[in-house]
């Protein structure tokens, strides 16, 4: 897994800053091996199916779960949660949720 085009905030005493990739690893800007990670990543796809305020709770269609081990990807897999209406607002273009432990 390699982290690129990273924009994130970092607290600063008791500001925050606006910081990218290149900010947090000077030697890699164009992108970096995340070796450190180890995870499960969900990526929420398709039509919702029940809404949940805050945080990555909401269900969708489909979720691609992508296990990952110090940085490698071991295995993906589709999970269906169901089928939402036609009219259903869709996925996140771009979404990922971090488990940590047991899920």
């Amino acid at each position: 897994m390699y982290l690129v085009k990273l924009k994130g905030t970092i607290k600063e005493g008791e500001y925050l800053k606006d910081v990218a990739l290149d900010a947090l690893f000077p030697d890699y800007p164009d992108g970096v091996f995340a070796h450190w990670y180890t995870g499960t990543l969900r990526c929420p796809m398709g039509g919702l199916l029940k809404y949940v305020h805050g945080g990555y709770g909401s269900v969708y269609e489909e979720d691609l779960i992508i296990d990952i081990s110090k940085g490698v990807v071991t295995d993906e897999r589709v999970v269906r949660n169901g089928t939402a209406s036609p009219d259903a607002r869709k996925g996140y273009a771009l979404g990922a949720a971090t488990f940590f432990g047991e899920g």
